[in-house]
């Protein structure tokens, strides 16, 4: 008698029945996704307060995708153990990531899945693209002309840093504010900012 083959143990080997076809509809051709997935994310799109904060970490995620390639939800799979980097991930992915759909048996396009990861490292000496915003800074200009009880408003965090940080004036020295009659007095002092960011032609 033909042996049919051994398995690890020296016993006959019986060889396992066919696998029954995929049911109609699901995927047996993954998503591909079009264009490098590296692109997708890009430095200009780390989050302000994380960069402010040193936040790094790994976002894991997984894609669903629709028949037409398109994502159409995002849930993270390993935290970063920061939420804003997190909530970025899974933004960005939405925004940008294409894809060409799955395949079913009959070759036609259905619904998939698509997992990766964004690891969000700061690159060193990197400075983030100001975003747009408003900054209203009040002071006062004590009778010597120095600057005190500064108050800034409404302000981006990437805002600060493209004004490098001396939105106070706290170096500031101004004349020293007199009244009409040159006696020396305090004066208080508003003014607003505007930065807008738009594409270049």
């Amino acid at each position: 008698m033909a042996l049919v083959g051994l398995d690890a143990f020296g016993q006959n080997a019986i060889p396992p029945p066919p696998a029954p076809p995929p049911p109609r509809g699901f995927p047996v051709h993954a998503a591909v996704p079009i264009g490098r997935p590296g692109d997708w994310v890009s430095d200009n799109d780390y989050p302000v307060t994380a960069l402010r904060r040193h936040e790094t970490g790994r976002s894991g995620f997984v894609l669903a995708i629709d028949s037409t390639g398109t994502p159409t939800s995002c849930q993270i799979t390993q935290t970063s153990d920061y939420a804003v980097l997190d909530q970025t991930t899974c933004s960005v992915m939405m925004r940008r990531a294409r894809f060409r759909p799955a395949l079913d048996v009959d070759g036609k396009p259905t619904a998939g899945s698509w997992r990766s990861s964004v690891n969000w490292a700061i690159p060193q000496d990197f400075e983030p693209l100001p975003q747009a915003g408003t900054v209203r800074v009040a002071f006062d200009v004590l009778p010597d002309g120095t600057v005190a009880n500064c108050t800034v408003n409404d302000m981006e965090g990437a805002l600060a840093t493209f004004l490098g940080g001396d939105i106070c004036l706290k170096r500031k020295n101004f004349a020293a504010p007199r009244d009409k009659a040159g006696k020396p007095v305090k004066k208080h002092v508003e003014f607003e900012m505007l930065l807008t960011v738009t594409d270049a032609p």
